[in-house]
């Protein structure tokens, strides 16, 4: 299906045009519910609205699903990837999706993705048992990601960007950025509870855990360690990461990234308010600070 750059939507998104929830008024369905076929979308965007169970954007079940030059946004669930499906997506974006648990894309239940050129940004998890604003990698589910930028993601448990839930992620030559989590957990970048992850030229930068307490300075956590110790680093730049230095494993990476650019920049990452909803107003109209430090505004 080549839409040649039109705009597939549900009558109401879920998401509104101003980045705040329509409360209420959303269409109670998906755009696409893909099972057991082989296909291919290309040049579209997809608005979508809420489902219980399926994705707002789109779901895949037991098939094989090419995506170039997609970009999902203002869904209830972005991506679900379920039942031992393969998805490649290639310049694709996930973007301002929400909900409990990977709010950009759920990979789960054997299921493989594959990422080239792709963008997941301003995505987020509501629920404070569950993480990955960008995505959420469940046991036996892989990643392999190439040139694709992880940035200003937001999570209410474990990872902003991602919760590698005993899955696995190859990260090559991609950027994951300005993610946090307001949460007790580590893991504002990336959370490995469990899971498998390696990076090679990869860089993490940016990326805090918060405990929400305002008396509290947000902490560098590029990667938060909560359970495991396969996580692996070749040739990467990364700030901070929270965990056992008998947990990660670093080859020729740099723990620096102050200086990595020429300009100068602010520290930090994007604020939101410490609830549960899932707008997204103040995080893009307004100044980033937490305690009167200015943090990292997109």
């Amino acid at each position: 299906l080549d839409a040649r750059g039109k705009i597939i939507s549900v009558p109401t998104p879920y998401i509104g045009e101003d980045g705040m929830a329509v409360d209420g008024t959303e269409s109670m369905y998906g755009v696409f519910n893909i099972s057991e076929g082989q296909v291919t979308l290309k040049n579209m965007t997809i608005y979508g609205g809420y489902s219980s169970y399926l994705a707002g954007g789109i779901t895949i079940n037991r098939s094989v699903v090419s995506m170039e030059n997609v970009t999902v946004s203002r869904c209830y669930s972005g991506v679900q990837i379920n039942n031992g499906s393969s998805v490649v997506m290639k310049h694709c974006n996930i973007v301002r999706n929400v909900r409990e648990y990977g709010g950009g894309v759920l990979l789960g239940d054997y299921s493989k993705l594959m990422m080239d050129g792709c963008s997941l940004s301003e995505n987020r998890s509501l629920s404070g048992s569950g993480g990955g604003g960008a995505m959420e990698i469940q046991y036996g589910c892989y990643l392999y990601a190439n040139n694709t930028v992880i940035a200003n993601n937001s999570s209410t448990e474990l990872g902003g960007a991602i919760n590698l839930c005993s899955g696995t992620a190859l990260l090559q030559n991609c950027t994951v950025s300005g993610n946090y989590n307001i949460t007790e957990y580590p893991g504002g970048g990336i959370a490995n509870n469990s899971g498998v992850l390696y990076a090679v030229n990869t860089i993490f930068m940016d990326n805090y855990h918060w405990t929400g307490d305002p008396a509290e300075e947000p902490i560098r956590s590029d990667i938060g360690i909560y359970w495991g110790n396969d996580n692996y680093l070749y040739n990467c730049i990364y700030g901070g990461i929270e965990g056992s230095s008998s947990d990660y494993t670093t080859t020729n990476c740099i723990n620096e990234t102050e200086k990595i650019f020429a300009a100068y920049r602010t520290d930090g990452v994007f604020y939101r308010t410490n609830d549960n909803t899932p707008d997204y107003k103040h995080s893009v109209l307004t100044p980033a600070s937490v305690n009167g430090k200015n943090l990292y505004a997109p």
